[in-house]
Order: C-alpha cells, then sequence, then structure tokens
C-alpha cells in the first residue's frame, strides 16, 4: 500500500496536505521541520502561504525551488541534526544581496520543528479541514516553544499584519472541477490535473472504471449508482463539470441537472458537433430549459488549438478551455463563437 507521505511526494500538492503529512511523522514520534513563507515582496518564486516540509530523506512542498529553497532547506537540515535550536525561527532572505539571485524581491520565513509533540495542534487542523470549516493556524515567532494555535474562524483583513505571528490559512481556494464517467478521457484528465491547483471529482456508476481513476491527493472518485442524483445535488463549490459517460441518455440527462445550475461557471459536455446540436433542440423542445441556460452548454469540448481524438489530447484542451474560463481570459459566450465559426 502507498504510504500517504509517498503519494504527496508524487504530485502537486495542495495548499493544506502538509497536514497530513507532518502528522503522519508525528504520530511515529518522528521529527520534521515545516517552513511557511509569512510575507514576500517584489519578485519571489513563491507567495505567502507557501510551503515545504523538510525530513531527514524527504523534502515535501517547494519554495520555488533554486537557491532560496537550498539555503532553506540546509538550514531544516541543521535543526534535524541538532545545529540549531529545535524551536520555531523566524528568518528574512533579500534574494539580490542574499542569495545571488536577480528576482530583486524577498521571502520571509518560520521554520516550525515537528515532533511527537505536534499530535494535538496537527489533529485540530486536520479536523478543522475535514469538517470544511474556514479556519487558520497561528504561530508566534516572538514565542518560540509555544505550540501553533487553531482558530477557528475567518481570516480578518487585518490580522496577518500583526508583528510577530504567522497566519497560515486552512481554506483551500483551489478551484473544484467534476468530471461524470470514468472513461479513457476523464482518466487522461485526471492524469494531468495531479499536477495542477485544481480538485477533480470523477464521478460513475461502474466501479470497475473508477478503480482506473489514477490515485492523487487532489483527485475523487466517487461512486454513484445513478449519477444525476449527484447532479442535482452539486453545490456552489463546483467550479466546472464535464459530462463524458458511456451513454448518451445518461448524458442529457445530466445536462439538464447542471444547465439549471446558475453556480456553474463551465459546463462541457463531450461528442460532435452533432451530438451537441440534437441535444440543444431537445432541451428547447422537449424539456423546456431557457435560451439562457441551453446557451451555457459548452460542446464539443476540447476543440481549441489541440487537433487529434486521442483521449489525452482531448483532456488536455478541455483542461485548457476550463481554466481559460475559470481565469476570466474568456467568457463562455465568446468560446462559444469561436466553436460556432
Amino acid at each position: 500500500m502507498t504510504s500517504p507521505t509517498a503519494l504527496y511526494a508524487a504530485h502537486a500538492l495542495g495548499p493544506n496536505d502538509w497536514i497530513r503529512a507532518a502528522l503522519d511523522i508525528s504520530k511515529l514520534r518522528e521529527k520534521g521541520v515545516m517552513v511557511f513563507v509569512v510575507k514576500h515582496y517584489g519578485s519571489t518564486p513563491r507567495n505567502k502561504g507557501s510551503w515545504i516540509y523538510v525530513r531527514p530523506d524527504q523534502l515535501l512542498g517547494t519554495l520555488g525551488g533554486g537557491e532560496v529553497e537550498r539555503v532553506v532547506e540546509a538550514a531544516a537540515h541543521d535543526m534535524l541534526a541538532g545545529r540549531r535550536s529545535w524551536s520555531r525561527v523566524y528568518e528574512k532572505f533579500m534574494l539580490g544581496p542574499d542569495m545571488g539571485q536577480c528576482c530583486g524581491g524577498g521571502m520571509e520565513v518560520v521554520f516550525e520543528p515537528i515532533d511527537n509533540t505536534s499530535v494535538i495542534w496537527l489533529t485540530d487542523a486536520e479536523n478543522c479541514i475535514q469538517q470544511n470549516q474556514a479556519g487558520f493556524v497561528v504561530m508566534a515567532w516572538n514565542k518560540p516553544n509555544q505550540a501553533p494555535v487553531v482558530n477557528r474562524a475567518e481570516i480578518l483583513d487585518n490580522l496577518d499584519e500583526a508583528d510577530g505571528i504567522h497566519i497560515q490559512s486552512l481554506i483551500d481556494e483551489r478551484p473544484s472541477v467534476v468530471i461524470y464517467g470514468a472513461g479513457h478521457v476523464a482518466r487522461a484528465f485526471a492524469s494531468i490535473a495531479a499536477q495542477l491547483p485544481i480538485r477533480l471529482t470523477i464521478v460513475d456508476e461502474r466501479q470497475n472504471e473508477l478503480d482506473l481513476v489514477p490515485i492523487a491527493p487532489n483527485i475523487y472518485p466517487v461512486f454513484m449508482e445513478y449519477p444525476p442524483t449527484h447532479a442535482a445535488q452539486l453545490d456552489s463549490l463546483a467550479a466546472a463539470v464535464l459530462v463524458m459517460t458511456y451513454s448518451h441518455a445518461l448524458d442529457y440527462r445530466l445536462c439538464i441537472a447542471l444547465l439549471k445550475n446558475e453556480a456553474l461557471n463551465f459546463v462541457g459536455l463531450i461528442g460532435s458537433k452533432s451530438k451537441g446540436a440534437r441535444f440543444r433542440r431537445r432541451f428547447d423542445i422537449d424539456d423546456g430549459l431557457s435560451v439562457d441556460q441551453i446557451a451555457r452548454l459548452v460542446s464539443p469540448i476540447g476543440q481549441g488549438n489541440v487537433r487529434g481524438k486521442e483521449p489525452g489530447l482531448i483532456a488536455l484542451a478541455s483542461l485548457n478551455e476550463i481554466m481559460a474560463v475559470l481565469e476570466g481570459t474568456v467568457s463562455v459566450d465568446q468560446m462559444q463563437k469561436v466553436k460556432n465559426s
């Protein structure tokens, strides 16, 4: 069985994946060092809240690579080896004068030792995540031996300006994407998504297909005997949805439920132009969807600058379309005009 830390090391990491990795080691009474970016200014490789987790034989996360990460990692190893104090430490790095880098910015970081005494606050942080509560971790570097505190609340706008503390948000702001159908394209999509800052849910009624979905911390296979039930209950946290099941009839029922959900920024349907056209006609005649609701359907998907019908190419092109809409660089209306031109 793949260990959690090995799984995290193999894929892109989410903003809160450090909690489980650190807690696993803490429970084993082993040691590690968390390093968080407290502040950044000017041009820097990573922003506030970025992190790395250093163990004697492993590095998780990234501060952008390069010299600043090498220096920080070396300092963490000195803590692990007893060459530096085993307590919270704050340091400031100017990337030009200190690192010999031409970025010109600065980064302030805090080193947080992780050992068996960390179990309590790490468990509290994990519970906050699992209960889907807003929260943050407070670390006072002017009180180096005081354990971090988990606060279940929204971060006040001015709270992170307080002197002598670091506020690490526990809110995961990565967009959520849902795919209905765990076939070849969905699995190719998942392989790419495992390296990206998104959360991907794949819903299917076929457990044997779900078993083939790539394993990653940000990918969630969901078995559902009747997927339209899931679609009808989809909350506003899902930013984009793709419909690509084995059945046109099932695709159709899913699209009806999804197009009624005004909170979704992107509803895409796999298939040919003729499939999309037939669906739109039926939505109007048989199901009474409004013109605006029907216009929200993006179909075909993945017809950008990527040519070919291989699953990986369709997945790549579809993902590009979704990210463009979510980032606001193109609207669904603009995308539809290009597809229909």
